[in-house]
């Protein structure tokens, strides 16, 4: 009888104790997590897009206040659906995700993608690709601004029996795309 009333009080303690963290961790819980990430089929993790972004960065002679515009005209000149996610308040411009086959804005996607080549030509324009993109924009001093860039993809085949994604990596094209459209709308020459 003695065990049994102790194990109550045990149980009531703990019940207790998982109420109060949970009402304790609620704040942390509740916000949102801001740094965007991609799930792509050829990846087994979670790719942290900002992580990706520190390996490709370009500086730019105008505070952001003057780039963010301008950036998000560029990119959506390529393609808007580059640019439905981020914004001012986030820090980055681009997609998380977006599935896409043949063309990305009027090229074909093997322009800004390396994804293989087979037997009925490059994976990139005859797979479907699930790709994440985004623009990090950080100021610096000096009215500068930097841009950190991350570009990755996973290419499946379309309707076939084999649905193994394959691994894309950038061919840097698109950044220099973006990043030229980008300098001519600040006036400057590239």
């Amino acid at each position: 009888m003695r065990l049994a009333s102790w194990l109550l009080a045990l149980a009531h303690a703990l019940a207790l104790a998982h109420a109060l963290a949970l009402a304790l961790a609620a704040p942390v819980l509740a916000q949102p997590n801001t740094r965007p990430a991609a799930r792509l089929p050829s990846f087994r993790t979670t790719i942290l897009l900002d992580t990706l972004a520190m390996m490709n960065r370009s500086e730019h002679e105008a505070p952001p206040a003057v780039v963010w515009p301008l950036l998000a005209e560029s990119v959506k000149s390529i393609d808007p659906e580059l640019a439905t996610a981020g914004g001012v308040a986030a820090g980055w411009l681009g997609t998380p995700y977006l599935v896409t086959a043949r063309r990305l804005g009027e090229q074909p996607i093997s322009r800004w993608l390396e994804c293989g080549i087979g037997m009925t030509g490059r994976y990139a324009d005859t797979h479907r690709i699930a790709l994440a993109f985004a623009v990090f924009v950080d100021s610096m001093p000096n009215q500068r601004t930097r841009l950190s860039w991350a570009l990755v993809a996973s290419a499946t085949e379309r309707g076939g029996q084999n649905n193994n994604p394959l691994s894309c990596e950038t061919t840097g094209a698109l950044e220099l795309e973006v990043r030229k459209r980008l300098d001519n709308r600040l006036g400057l020459k590239p």
